[in-house]
């Protein structure tokens, strides 16, 4: 029994290694984990889904009450080492391009207390929502079809997703993502 538990469990690491090394040559996952939005990902420009989601005080808000703005919508989860290591950049963004129509919209795939907690600790400047089964079909319709953490949309002001990926962003690609549709 244990040899066999052994073996499944060898059988599980290679797989992800396996899928982490496609995912990287493929160009979605930078070498450093950062810079998701890129050429290389998504640019549809297919009409973002709608969604409908809690914030961490049970208030249902809907992504459309942010329409005719400059969107990230971001997935994360408060145990998710890339997705913390992004989250300064993104306060960082959120003070230098807010008056010019940018907007972040955390999507945290966590409970409501350990968000909080995390929103409150970080101080977060941006609207975060949060569920577990509910957000991560959000994500899988923005797609995230491998269940990736961090992963992030891009949407512009038509409501059209510009960029989208997986991986860690870091301040500077979406930066320039964002000075591009500015």
């Amino acid at each position: 029994m244990n040899r066999s538990l052994g073996t499944m469990a060898l059988v599980a690491v290679l797989t992800g290694v396996g899928v982490f090394l496609l995912l990287k040559s493929s160009g979605l996952v930078a070498p450093n984990g950062g810079g998701a939005v890129s050429s290389q990902n998504r640019s549809d420009n297919s009409v973002r889904p709608d969604f409908a989601l809690p914030d961490v005080d049970g208030e249902i808000h809907s992504i459309s009450e942010w329409d005719g703005k400059i969107v990230l919508v971001n997935f994360w989860a408060t145990w998710c080492p890339p997705c913390r290591r992004e989250i300064p950049g993104f306060i960082e963004l959120k003070k230098a391009y807010a008056d010019q129509g940018f907007e972040i919209v955390g999507v945290a795939i966590d409970d409501a207390d350990k968000v909080r907690a995390f929103i409150e600790r970080v101080g977060i400047n941006y609207p975060v929502l949060h569920g577990q089964g509910d957000a991560n079909q959000v994500a899988e319709e923005y797609g995230d079809t491998m269940n990736s953490l961090p992963y992030s949309a891009l949407i512009d002001r038509e409501g059209k997703i510009r960029f989208s990926g997986a991986g860690g962003l870091t301040k500077a690609s979406l930066e320039k993502a964002l000075k591009s549709l500015l």
